[in-house]
């Protein structure tokens, strides 16, 4: 799984996404073909909300050199996700008050906003 989402480089063999060979040279390069890998272990700030968790670090922002954070933004694209996934909570839930399950469907949103490019 890790050579698959670009963690570690193959030894010997090749991979090949949709009939073509495809290297890997970073984790990046994974995202970027829509490769992610879900940790078993969380990895949420708590103390965020949902949609603050799934947009960290590239939150949808305006005003150009200032970069305020696009809030009514950062929760609309957040709850499509998250609706996507069958999570209905508000997206303005901190994710320590969520249960396990909830947490983890907020990993995979992260993970799916990760293979919009966003």
């Amino acid at each position: 799984m890790k050579i698959l989402a670009g963690v570690y480089a193959t030894d010997f063999g090749t991979i090949q996404l949709d009939g073509r060979v495809i290297q890997l040279h970073s984790v990046k390069d994974a995202e970027h073909l829509g490769i992610v890998l879900i940790h078993q272990e969380l990895n949420l700030a708590g103390h965020l909300d949902i949609a603050g968790n799934v947009f960290l670090g590239r939150e949808p922002s305006w005003g150009g050199p200032l970069g305020f954070i696009d809030q009514r933004r950062l929760h609309e694209d957040a709850a499509r996700i998250v609706r996507r996934l069958g999570l209905v909570v508000s997206t303005h839930t901190p994710v320590r008050d969520l249960s396990i399950g909830q947490q983890q469907l907020v990993e995979i949103a992260r993970a799916c906003r990760s293979n919009r490019g966003s």
